[in-house]
This record gives structure tokens, sequence and C-alpha cells, in this order.
């Protein structure tokens, strides 16, 4: 039960955080126009990705729990195990490139946030 809730928690503040990274990104894309605007989608990207790796794990884990359906009693452990360790690197390697991506685009709109204020100048009083 607590875990569930940690989970959820998380995942909540993750895709959080990337919708606060598509905002950022849209508004330094407005700001510079040009290829800023394009990678103000790179945190959609990342949020689509987190979807397909959950996707891409809750099928495989079907996948796994079925082919220990058809296997013989001796292979039934080493069939699901090797079924869920398949749909757990589906999900590590999703979370590390959504990861990267949110990482990147935060460096990204850093370096634009700062070339729009520089193009403002400096503030007065």
């Amino acid at each position: 039960m607590i875990e569930e809730l940690v989970s959820t928690v998380i995942f909540g503040a993750e895709t959080l955080a990337l919708v606060a990274l598509v905002v950022w990104g849209r508004w330094v894309g407005k700001q510079l126009g040009g290829g800023w605007r394009v990678a103000s989608y790179l945190p959609i990207v990342a949020i689509m990705l987190q979807f397909a790796g959950i996707c891409g794990t809750a099928a495989m884990l079907v996948g796994a729990f079925d082919s220990v359906a058809s296997a013989d009693a001796a292979r039934r452990a080493t069939v699901l195990a090797r079924g869920i360790a398949d749909a757990m690197n589906v999900t590590a390697i999703a979370v590390l490139v959504a990861v990267v991506l949110a990482i990147a685009s935060a460096v990204l709109f850093a370096i634009g946030t700062a070339k729009v204020r520089a193009a403002r100048g400096p503030r007065e009083g």
C-alpha cells in the first residue's frame, strides 16, 4: 500500500517537473524563436518516453506470465525471471533516456534564459 503511494507520488512529481519544463521551454522558445521553439518539445518527448516505458513494462510482464503458462514445470522459474528482467530493462532504459532529456532540457532552457536576460540588458533600480 505504502509502496504504491510512494511510487505514485514520485511519478506525479516527475510528470509535474516535466510539465514545468515544457512551460519554461515554451517561454524561452517564444522569446528567442527559431530552433529554440523546437527545443521546447524535448520535455514532451521525455513525458512520452516515460509513458511508453510504463506501457512496455506492463506488456512485457503480461508476456512473461503468459510464457510461464506454456513452459514445463522445470523451466517456469527461469522463464518468469527472464521475462521480468526484460520488462525491468525496458523500464530502466526508458527512464534513463527520459531523465537525460529532462536534464538536457533544463540546461538548454537555462542557457536560453541567460540569453534572454542578456538581450534585455541590466535591470534598473
